[in-house]
């Protein structure tokens, strides 16, 4: 843990020099009055811009590679002909946010508005079906964003349309949504039937819950209840254990993450990531540099101009060591009155 603690620090102070180093290179290079000529109107864009760095790690993330799922989706299950909305994603914004439905995965909601730190974060996670009457009546993504003493959830309606778009999102309570989506591929009156979507093992277990129920030997109760079971085993509903399963998961990971948040790292694997993530996120300063023309040195900054003939360097090392000394020549002082008096 010494030697990251080290490589923590020694990060730091790459920071320092760099942002030093960079003011130190702008009062040098520029005059008052090419430093007045260059104030322009700024111009303030809704969407953010890679300016050429999409490759570059943590410096530029687009929207939904910053989301985090507090649980994994769960796999595609219902009508087999809704596959062909798995790996698309559906957008409508309003006023105030832009919200993304991504079918068998996740629904994200994205401020629009140019605060400084905007609102972008998940409403729900894929997770299973709401089932009435033999029929598929909704979609059901939950384990969202924290939402004070809950989590968010959304509720997914499908109804025929002529083309695949999000019509409506409402928060029909506070953070639990109901999203409808229209459609072509819902349009057919059996469309959204369950019974022939399970295998002929669950529809003879079905077809027997049925009989049995006619014949009064189980309740309605009884009969819902095993019904249910049905529907969990064709992996269309998750049962009670599985959802306690998944919540263990998610309460684990997210104190794994408030571990590493704080730099508590258990385990060698956890050592060696922060150890790349440092090494990547100082790879990204250095092209940075270099692409202003900048090269850093064990002996300090330098930027070279365009044309190569001129040279700035600010030695930051040669700075920080002279105040290394003027500091222990001020203790030794210090201590030699001490003795004296």
């Amino acid at each position: 843990m010494d030697a990251l603690t080290s490589i923590k620090t020694n990060k730091i102070l790459f920071y320092d020099n760099v942002i030093l180093s960079m003011a130190a290179f702008l009062l040098l290079s520029m005059s008052p009055n090419r430093v007045l000529s260059s104030m322009v109107e700024m111009k303030i864009v809704d969407e953010p811009s890679t300016y050429g760095y999409a490759g570059m790690g943590s410096f530029y993330q687009p929207q939904d590679q910053s989301l985090k799922l507090r649980v994994k989706p769960a796999n595609f299950s219902g009508p087999p002909h809704l596959k062909r909305l798995f790996g698309k994603c559906f957008t409508k914004t309003d006023e105030t946010y832009k919200y993304k439905f991504c079918p068998f995965y996740n629904v994200s909601q994205h401020e629009q508005g140019l605060r400084w730190n905007p609102y972008n974060g998940v409403l729900g996670v894929w997770q299973e079906w709401e089932i009435s009457n033999n029929t598929f009546t909704a979609m059901l993504l939950r384990e969202g964003d924290s939402c004070g003493e809950k989590f968010r959830s959304v509720r997914v309606v499908f109804v025929c349309g002529n083309k695949s778009e999000v019509t409506n999102v409402t928060e029909s309570r506070t953070c639990e949504y109901e999203l409808t989506f229209r459609t072509q591929l819902v349009c057919h009156r059996f469309a959204m039937l369950v019974y022939p979507v399970l295998t002929a093992d669950l529809q003879d277990r079905w077809n027997e819950l049925e009989g049995q129920l006619d014949r009064k030997e189980i309740t309605q109760k009884g009969y819902k209840k095993r019904l249910n079971k049905v529907f969990e085993d064709a992996g269309l509903q998750l049962s009670a254990d599985v959802r306690q399963h998944l919540l263990h998961e998610a309460n684990e990971k997210a104190i794994q993450e408030e571990k590493q948040a704080k730099g508590d790292l258990e385990t060698l694997d956890q050592c060696k990531q922060e150890l790349t993530n440092l090494r990547t996120e100082m790879a990204g300063l250095r092209t940075l540099l270099e692409l202003h023309g900048i090269t850093d040195s064990q002996n300090g900054i330098e930027k070279t101009s365009k044309d190569g003939n001129s040279t700035v360097k600010t030695n930051l090392n040669e700075s920080n060591n002279a105040e290394t000394v003027n500091s222990t020549r001020s203790t030794q002082l210090n201590t030699g009155r001490l003795q004296s008096d």
